[in-house]
């Protein structure tokens, strides 16, 4: 990407913008040796913007997600299906054992 000084975008404002649209990126504007900006054409920013759409966020992958296995996981449980891989796992008894190690100070 090209970069221009501000104090140099400042004097040759008109020119930088009708450059624009024969551009293929933006420019870069810098001042005092770093990036502040970005000069590009409309088109380039429309272009830009539609990209990114709502539909790319992650909000709208988490609703496809859900309405695509949403339905399945209801319906494995309906079938009796165990969809909690882990649910046979911990003893669930009130009067199981339990003990502490020596070094825990209370």
């Amino acid at each position: 990407m090209d970069t221009i000084s501000f104090s140099e975008l400042r004097a040759k404002l008109a020119e930088a913008l009708a450059g624009l649209d024969g551009r293929a990126e933006p420019l870069m504007i810098v001042r005092r040796g770093r990036p502040t900006g970005v000069l590009m054409s409309v088109s380039q920013y429309v272009a830009l913007v539609n990209e990114k759409s709502a539909d790319d966020g992650p909000a709208a992958r988490l609703a496809a997600w859900r309405s695509e296995y949403i339905p399945l996981l209801a319906q494995l449980e309906a079938e009796g299906d165990n969809i909690d891989p882990f649910a046979n796992l911990r003893d669930k008894s009130s009067d199981r054992p339990v003990t502490w190690p020596d070094d825990i100070d209370a």
